[in-house]
Protein backbone atom coordinates (compact mmCIF):
# COMPACT_ATOMS: atom_id res chain seq x y z
CA UNK A 1 0.00 0.00 0.00
CA UNK A 2 1.49 3.42 -0.93
CA UNK A 3 2.77 5.50 1.96
CA UNK A 4 0.87 8.67 2.74
CA UNK A 5 3.33 11.48 3.36
CA UNK A 6 2.67 13.90 6.18
CA UNK A 7 3.41 17.53 5.34
CA UNK A 8 6.28 19.15 7.18
CA UNK A 9 7.83 22.59 7.04
CA UNK A 10 11.20 22.62 5.31
CA UNK A 11 13.47 25.56 4.63
CA UNK A 12 16.47 25.70 2.32
CA UNK A 13 18.80 26.07 5.31
CA UNK A 14 17.82 22.59 6.48
CA UNK A 15 20.25 21.17 3.94
CA UNK A 16 23.16 23.30 5.11
CA UNK A 17 25.72 21.92 7.56
CA UNK A 18 26.54 23.67 10.81
CA UNK A 19 27.59 27.27 10.19
CA UNK A 20 30.43 26.89 12.69
CA UNK A 21 32.27 24.78 10.10
CA UNK A 22 31.84 27.33 7.33
CA UNK A 23 33.92 30.27 6.16
CA UNK A 24 32.58 33.83 6.69
CA UNK A 25 31.39 33.89 3.07
CA UNK A 26 29.56 30.58 3.48
CA UNK A 27 27.96 31.77 6.73
CA UNK A 28 26.73 34.89 4.91
CA UNK A 29 25.23 32.65 2.21
CA UNK A 30 23.54 30.59 4.92
CA UNK A 31 22.04 33.72 6.48
CA UNK A 32 20.77 34.87 3.10
CA UNK A 33 19.10 31.55 2.41
CA UNK A 34 17.47 31.54 5.83
CA UNK A 35 15.50 34.61 4.77
CA UNK A 36 13.75 32.65 2.04
CA UNK A 37 10.16 31.50 2.72
CA UNK A 38 9.45 28.06 4.09
CA UNK A 39 8.26 25.38 1.69
CA UNK A 40 5.75 22.69 2.62
CA UNK A 41 7.08 19.25 1.70
CA UNK A 42 6.37 15.72 2.82
CA UNK A 43 7.86 14.65 6.15
CA UNK A 44 9.63 11.65 4.63
CA UNK A 45 11.46 13.77 2.05
CA UNK A 46 12.36 16.42 4.61
CA UNK A 47 13.72 13.81 7.02
CA UNK A 48 15.77 12.23 4.26
CA UNK A 49 17.22 15.59 3.31
CA UNK A 50 18.16 16.48 6.88
CA UNK A 51 19.74 13.07 7.51
CA UNK A 52 21.77 13.16 4.34
CA UNK A 53 22.98 16.72 4.91
CA UNK A 54 24.44 15.72 8.27
CA UNK A 55 26.26 12.70 6.90
CA UNK A 56 27.62 13.82 3.55
CA UNK A 57 29.54 17.05 4.07
CA UNK A 58 32.06 17.46 1.32
CA UNK A 59 30.51 14.85 -0.97
CA UNK A 60 29.41 15.78 -4.54
CA UNK A 61 25.83 17.06 -4.67
CA UNK A 62 23.27 18.00 -7.32
CA UNK A 63 21.43 21.32 -7.41
CA UNK A 64 17.64 21.26 -7.82
CA UNK A 65 14.99 23.97 -7.91
CA UNK A 66 12.24 23.30 -5.35
CA UNK A 67 9.82 25.37 -7.45
CA UNK A 68 9.72 22.53 -9.99
CA UNK A 69 8.56 20.02 -7.38
CA UNK A 70 6.24 21.91 -5.01
CA UNK A 71 3.26 24.04 -6.11
CA UNK A 72 3.43 25.99 -2.85
CA UNK A 73 6.87 27.29 -3.79
CA UNK A 74 6.22 30.46 -5.80
CA UNK A 75 9.83 31.47 -6.44
CA UNK A 76 13.09 29.80 -7.39
CA UNK A 77 14.80 28.14 -4.43
CA UNK A 78 17.93 26.19 -5.28
CA UNK A 79 19.26 23.53 -2.90
CA UNK A 80 22.01 20.94 -3.11
CA UNK A 81 20.98 17.31 -2.61
CA UNK A 82 22.45 13.87 -3.23
CA UNK A 83 21.72 11.63 -6.21
CA UNK A 84 19.52 9.49 -3.96
CA UNK A 85 17.35 12.46 -3.01
CA UNK A 86 17.04 13.54 -6.65
CA UNK A 87 15.87 10.04 -7.50
CA UNK A 88 13.32 10.18 -4.65
CA UNK A 89 11.95 13.47 -6.02
CA UNK A 90 11.58 11.98 -9.51
CA UNK A 91 9.86 8.85 -8.20
CA UNK A 92 7.44 11.02 -6.23
CA UNK A 93 6.62 13.05 -9.36
CA UNK A 94 6.04 9.85 -11.34
CA UNK A 95 3.70 8.55 -8.62
CA UNK A 96 1.78 11.84 -8.74
CA UNK A 97 1.47 11.58 -12.53
CA UNK A 98 0.20 7.99 -12.22
CA UNK A 99 -2.35 9.18 -9.66
CA UNK A 100 -3.59 11.90 -12.04
CA UNK A 101 -3.97 9.36 -14.84
CA UNK A 102 -5.94 7.12 -12.50
CA UNK A 103 -8.26 9.98 -11.54
CA UNK A 104 -8.92 10.68 -15.22
CA UNK A 105 -9.52 6.99 -15.97
CA UNK A 106 -12.10 6.60 -13.19
CA UNK A 107 -13.62 10.07 -13.79
CA UNK A 108 -12.92 11.20 -10.23
CA UNK A 109 -14.34 14.62 -9.34
CA UNK A 110 -12.23 17.47 -8.00
CA UNK A 111 -13.34 19.19 -4.81
CA UNK A 112 -12.63 22.76 -3.75
CA UNK A 113 -10.94 21.86 -0.47
CA UNK A 114 -7.29 22.76 0.09
CA UNK A 115 -5.97 19.23 -0.29
CA UNK A 116 -6.71 16.10 -2.30
CA UNK A 117 -8.44 14.09 0.44
CA UNK A 118 -11.77 13.76 -1.39
CA UNK A 119 -10.06 13.02 -4.70
CA UNK A 120 -7.84 10.40 -3.10
CA UNK A 121 -10.84 8.71 -1.50
CA UNK A 122 -12.71 8.79 -4.81
CA UNK A 123 -10.03 6.74 -6.53
CA UNK A 124 -9.11 4.55 -3.59
CA UNK A 125 -5.62 6.08 -3.37
CA UNK A 126 -5.17 5.19 0.28
CA UNK A 127 -6.14 1.52 -0.10
CA UNK A 128 -5.91 0.21 -3.68
CA UNK A 129 -8.07 -2.82 -4.29
CA UNK A 130 -6.65 -6.16 -5.49
CA UNK A 131 -8.30 -5.50 -8.85
CA UNK A 132 -6.36 -2.23 -9.16
CA UNK A 133 -3.11 -4.05 -8.49
CA UNK A 134 -3.90 -6.61 -11.18
CA UNK A 135 -4.84 -3.91 -13.70
CA UNK A 136 -1.67 -1.93 -13.02
CA UNK A 137 0.43 -5.09 -13.25
CA UNK A 138 -1.14 -5.98 -16.60
CA UNK A 139 -0.68 -2.45 -17.92
CA UNK A 140 2.97 -2.46 -16.88
CA UNK A 141 3.53 -5.82 -18.58
CA UNK A 142 1.88 -4.54 -21.77
CA UNK A 143 3.99 -1.39 -21.71
CA UNK A 144 7.23 -3.34 -21.22
CA UNK A 145 6.31 -5.68 -24.08
CA UNK A 146 5.55 -2.70 -26.34
CA UNK A 147 8.92 -1.12 -25.55
CA UNK A 148 10.68 -4.42 -26.24
CA UNK A 149 8.94 -4.73 -29.62
CA UNK A 150 9.70 -1.13 -30.54
CA UNK A 151 13.40 -1.54 -29.84
CA UNK A 152 13.44 -4.80 -31.77
CA UNK A 153 11.77 -3.10 -34.73
CA UNK A 154 14.05 -0.05 -34.56
CA UNK A 155 17.11 -2.30 -34.53
CA UNK A 156 15.94 -3.67 -37.92
CA UNK A 157 16.22 -0.20 -39.50
CA UNK A 158 19.32 1.11 -41.27
CA UNK A 159 21.60 2.74 -38.65
CA UNK A 160 20.94 6.27 -39.95
CA UNK A 161 17.14 5.90 -39.75
CA UNK A 162 17.32 4.11 -36.41
CA UNK A 163 19.38 6.96 -34.97
CA UNK A 164 16.92 9.59 -36.19
CA UNK A 165 13.81 7.72 -35.02
CA UNK A 166 15.40 7.21 -31.60
CA UNK A 167 16.26 10.91 -31.36
CA UNK A 168 12.76 11.99 -32.46
CA UNK A 169 10.55 9.64 -30.44
CA UNK A 170 12.71 8.33 -27.61
CA UNK A 171 14.64 11.51 -26.81
CA UNK A 172 11.85 13.88 -27.86
CA UNK A 173 14.07 16.01 -30.11
CA UNK A 174 12.56 18.33 -32.72
CA UNK A 175 13.08 17.55 -36.40
CA UNK A 176 15.01 20.80 -36.93
CA UNK A 177 17.36 19.92 -34.07
CA UNK A 178 17.94 16.44 -35.51
CA UNK A 179 18.66 18.02 -38.89
CA UNK A 180 21.18 20.41 -37.34
CA UNK A 181 22.87 17.55 -35.51
CA UNK A 182 23.04 15.45 -38.69
CA UNK A 183 24.11 18.34 -40.93
CA UNK A 184 21.07 18.03 -43.23
CA UNK A 185 17.95 20.09 -43.92
CA UNK A 186 14.79 19.68 -41.78
CA UNK A 187 12.97 18.45 -44.90
CA UNK A 188 15.52 15.68 -45.40
CA UNK A 189 15.34 14.70 -41.74
CA UNK A 190 11.53 14.61 -41.84
CA UNK A 191 11.45 12.45 -44.97
CA UNK A 192 13.99 10.05 -43.45
CA UNK A 193 11.92 9.69 -40.27
CA UNK A 194 8.68 9.12 -42.21
CA UNK A 195 10.40 6.47 -44.32
CA UNK A 196 11.60 4.80 -41.12
CA UNK A 197 8.04 4.79 -39.74
CA UNK A 198 6.80 3.06 -42.88
CA UNK A 199 9.47 0.41 -42.41
CA UNK A 200 8.43 -0.02 -38.78
CA UNK A 201 4.76 -0.47 -39.75
CA UNK A 202 5.72 -3.17 -42.24
CA UNK A 203 7.89 -4.86 -39.62
CA UNK A 204 5.02 -4.88 -37.11
CA UNK A 205 2.66 -6.21 -39.78
CA UNK A 206 5.02 -9.10 -40.56
CA UNK A 207 5.25 -9.92 -36.86
CA UNK A 208 1.46 -9.55 -36.51
CA UNK A 209 1.91 -6.98 -33.77
CA UNK A 210 -0.48 -4.11 -33.15
CA UNK A 211 0.81 -0.59 -32.63
CA UNK A 212 -0.16 2.95 -33.68
CA UNK A 213 2.70 4.55 -35.63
Amino acid sequence: MPLRHRPAVFTPTTLLVSSSRKSPGERASTAARSALPSVEVCGICAAAMMTFSKQSEGMPMQTINLKQYYPFCKEDIFVEVSDEIVEAFLLDKRAEAARDRKMFRYKAFYSLDCNDGIENAAIGWAQPSPEDYLIEKEELAEYEELIRRLYEAISSLPPMQARRVHARYMLGMKVKDIAAMEGITPSQAGKSIHAALRRLRRYFARQKWTVNL
